[in-house]
């Protein structure tokens, strides 16, 4: 039996369902389940020393890195590579940082945000998996449980590392059906990562990508 999958938005969310091409009936999964995505972007909150100060905006090193840059992001300005990772597990996920910084805010170095959202789950939780890169390093949690950590602030090449992987974590047993608390904070790397003392953005950039597959009992 041939498939489509159809991305359907709904809610900020993206549903993604099987579509049987022929004649043949859907297996008990495809007919019984729909996978919904949840990926990083404006529609986080962000914290900073226990106080939300808005929601995060999208980032870019150049206009064109990474290659999913979205119109409106910020540009640091970036003159060397990075951001990497393969997106194509998590359509529609964009680099996030914390509002109202570009590349020539300063104290770059060791700066942290938590990015923060709840959702709503429906129906049972079948399976679920978060798929995250860092610049530098991220710490996730679930409902307050911990969930792991990707990157890191103390050796330059694994932070670049963290760049270009996605770190996937099976996260199923941490959700439910109902409200659900999902919690990433992400710290940039030091100043001497990048060679400068003081750095700004547009020397040492942040940012974080991410997103949540979960498939759901329909």
């Amino acid at each position: 039996m041939r498939r489509m999958v159809c991305l359907v938005p709904v809610l900020g969310l993206v549903v993604m369902c099987a579509v049987g091409c022929s004649a043949a009936a859907a297996t008990p999964h495809e007919a019984d389940s729909k996978t919904i995505l949840i990926t990083s972007g404006p529609t986080w909150r962000t914290s900073h020393g226990g106080r939300f100060i808005g929601m995060a905006q999208n980032v870019c090193l150049t206009p064109s890195v990474p290659a999913n840059c979205p119109a409106g992001a910020v540009n640091y300005g970036y003159g060397g590579g990075g951001w990497t990772a393969d997106l194509s597990a998590i359509p529609g996920a964009t680099w996030i940082w914390a509002p109202r910084i570009n590349g020539r805010s300063p104290n770059a170095s060791l700066s942290s945000y938590r990015f923060s959202r709840r959702i709503t789950i429906h129906s049972h939780v079948l399976n679920a998996t978060l798929y995250i890169a860092s610049d530098d390093l991220v710490r996730i949690k679930v409902n307050g449980k911990k969930v792991g950590r990707w990157g890191t602030v103390t050796n330059r090449e694994k932070a670049g590392r963290a760049g270009a992987r996605l770190k996937s974590f099976d996260v199923t047993a941490l959700l439910t059906q109902g409200v659900n608390r999902m919690s990433v904070w992400a710290e940039n790397g030091p100043d001497s990562f990048a060679g400068c003392s003081p750095c700004t953005y547009q020397q040492n950039p942040a940012g974080v990508v991410f997103g949540w597959s979960i498939t759901v009992a329909q």
